[in-house]
């Protein structure tokens, strides 16, 4: 298959083994396969692909096994939306993305998520986690607290990061940014301490010392 160039806009048909996908190649070296119900990607688009295109939108899939992007070092712009993404989805080295939009995946744990992303990807400018459970939803002040730990973790990771979800990264975030775990690690312990104690409280019961201990 001959790689186009820059003069028209082509429309694949992609025969794969849970049927026929259709792919949109356009000549501003993009390429889009989104609804297409896919659970794996398929090897005509990078074999005939990976060097030339530039943008990539895979969104509305069912994607979890993202390895043979690493082909596309071109890549500075990746859309995977509504996937199957999750916390222990491995990224391929992309040093040339800049965009890369995960909303409404099944990413629920950012501490374990994030550095190894901003390992495989350390120059991005926006990333988009919104609709994730690893991304908190401000609906009063307690969520509040847990969205600015959020944020300063994660963008505490991406030194050239301009965007984050919906928001712009400001100068006061990189500031108060530390590249540590403990936020997190101090938050979950509180939660499991008010749980322990509202649970001792009404079986009024006393929690052994080696279990009090730990929370």
């Amino acid at each position: 298959m001959k790689v186009p160039g820059t003069d028209m806009r082509t429309n694949l048909q992609i025969l794969t083994e849970e049927g026929t996908i259709t792919a949109v190649v356009e000549p501003e070296k993009k390429i889009t396969a989104a609804y297409q119900n896919m659970r794996a990607i398929p090897n005509v688009l990078v074999d005939n692909y990976a060097e030339w295109v530039e943008v990539l939108d895979l969104s509305h899939n069912k994607l979890r096994d993202i390895s043979c992007l690493g082909e596309m070092q071109n890549l500075h712009t990746l859309i995977l939306d509504h996937n199957l993404i999750v916390s222990t989805t491995v990224f391929p080295k992309l040093p040339r993305l800049r965009v890369l939009w995960l909303n409404f995946n099944l990413i629920s744990e950012v501490a374990l998520f994030i550095p190894a992303l901003s390992r495989s990807c350390p120059n991005l400018r926006y990333l988009s986690l919104m609709g994730n459970l690893a991304a908190p939803v401000i609906t009063d002040n307690a969520t509040s607290e847990a969205q600015d730990i959020y944020r300063q973790y994660v963008i505490s990771h991406f030194d050239h990061l301009r965007y984050l979800d919906d928001q712009p990264v400001a100068a006061i975030e990189r500031i108060k940014c530390v590249k540590e775990e403990p936020s997190f690690l101090e938050l979950l312990r509180g939660d499991m301490r008010d749980m322990f104690h509202d649970i001792r409280e009404a079986l009024n019961i006393k929690i052994p010392r080696k279990l009090n201990a730990i929370v």
